[in-house]
C-alpha cells in the first residue's frame, strides 16, 4: 500500500492499480483475538504492528488479526505493539512472540481509567454561540492524497489545523472524495493534540468510524457527540480500517494552501512529515467564552453526580 500526497495523474493511477500485484512471502504469521479484560468481549480496530518498522494491521470486527512477520527482518528488541483508544497499550519484544500460525492467541487489553468530568455540551447551548470554520476548505486542482494498492490497514493521512487561543468546540469535520475505486472503504477519524512533532496524543478517546462509498463529493462527520474543545493547534485525519473489494483506490482532495501534513503507511508505522501540503479537511466550530466553559463544567459535574447516585 502506498500513501502519498502529491500532484496526481488519474491515467497513471488507474494503470498502476490494474498492473499492481503484491505477493507476501512471510516465514511466520501471528494470529490472535483481542479481548476486553472486563467485559470479555472482542475488540475491533485495535492497532497492531512492529513499532516504526512498516509491518502492521488492525483487528477486524470480531477482534481477530493476522500479521505476517519475517523474523530475519527484525531485531530481538523490536516491539510488537497493541494499542486502542481507551485501553492500556501492550508491548511485546519480538523475541517473546509466539510464532504459531495454526492457533489464535488470546490478547487481553485493560481499559484505562475513565474521566468522569468530561465536558457535556448541548445542541441548545450551541445555537447561541458564534460559528467559525477552521482548516482547509479549498480543493486544489493538482494536489491529492490517496491510498492505492492492496491497502495496508492502519495507514493514516493527517493534516495540522491552526486555531487562535480561543476555545473552539468542534462540531463537524468535512472532507472531499474525488474518486473511490473500491466498493467502499471504512475509515476511522482521529483527532490529535498539536503540540508534538508527530501526531501522538489523541483528543478523541472513542472510535469514530465512517463508511465511504463510491460516490464522489463532500463527506461530513458529526463530531458533536464527542465534546471536543481545543484552544491550540490540533491535527485531524483519516485511518484506513477495512477495504471492501479487491483493492483500495481512494482519492481525497488536497488544499492549495500550505500547511503541515503527516502520513504513515501502516498501523504502528513511522510518521512522515509533508511541509507545505494540506488535505482538504475543515471543521465547523463554535467559539466558547470563559463563562461558557464554567457553565459547561458545572452542568457536566451535576450530570456526573446524578449518574453516580
Amino acid at each position: 500500500m502506498i500513501l502519498e500526497l502529491k500532484p496526481f495523474s488519474y491515467h497513471f493511477f488507474f494503470y498502476f492499480l490494474c498492473a499492481l500485484n503484491f505477493s507476501v512471502f512471510a516465514q511466520n504469521q501471528v494470529r490472535g483475538v483481542v479481548f476486553d479484560s472486563d467485559t470479555k468481549e472482542t475488540l475491533p480496530f485495535v492497532n497492531i504492528g512492529i513499532v516504526n518498522k512498516g509491518v502492521g494491521t488492525v483487528s477486524n470486527f470480531d477482534g481477530k488479526f493476522y500479521l505476517d512477520i519475517d523474523e530475519a527482518d527484525f531485531s530481538k528488541n523490536d516491539i510488537l505493539q497493541f494499542s486502542s483508544v481507551g485501553y492500556k497499550t501492550i508491548e511485546v519484544k519480538i523475541s517473546e512472540v509466539n510464532f504459531n500460525n495454526t492457533l489464535f492467541q488470546k490478547i487481553v487489553m485493560q481499559p484505562e481509567a475513565m474521566q468522569l468530568n468530561e465536558a457535556i455540551v448541548s445542541a441548545k447551548f450551541l445555537k447561541s454561540k458564534k460559528g467559525d470554520v477552521v482548516g482547509f476548505s479549498y480543493p486544489s486542482k493538482n494536489k491529492f492524497g490517496y491510498w492505492k494498492g492492496d491497502g495496508s490497514l492502519g495507514a493514516e493521512l493527517v493534516t495540522r489545523i491552526s486555531v487562535d487561543k480561543k476555545r473552539h468546540y468542534l462540531k463537524n469535520l468535512h472532507f472531499y472524495v474525488n474518486e473511490n475505486y473500491s466498493d467502499s472503504v471504512l475509515v476511522r477519524i482521529n483527532v490529535y493534540k498539536g503540540g508534538t512533532i508527530y501526531p501522538e496524543d489523541k483528543l478523541l478517546k472513542k472510535n469514530l468510524t465512517k463508511m465511504i462509498g463510491k460516490s464522489a463529493g463532500m463527506v461530513t462527520v458529526d463530531l458533536k457527540p464527542y465534546n471536543l474543545i481545543v484552544d491550540e493547534d490540533f491535527s485531524i485525519g483519516l485511518e484506513l480500517l477495512k477495504v471492501y473489494g479487491k483493492r483500495v483506490g481512494l482519492v481525497l482532495a488536497a488544499d492549495y494552501r500550505p500547511s503541515t501534513s503527516y502520513r504513515r503507511y501502516v498501523s504502528q508505522g513511522q510518521w512522515k512529515t509533508f511541509r507545505g501540503d494540506a488535505m482538504t479537511f475543515y471543521v465547523n466550530t463554535s467559539t466558547l467564552s470563559d463563562g461558557d466553559i464554567s457553565q459547561i463544567s458545572d452542568y457536566s459535574r451535576n450530570k456526573t453526580l446524578l449518574k453516580l447516585q
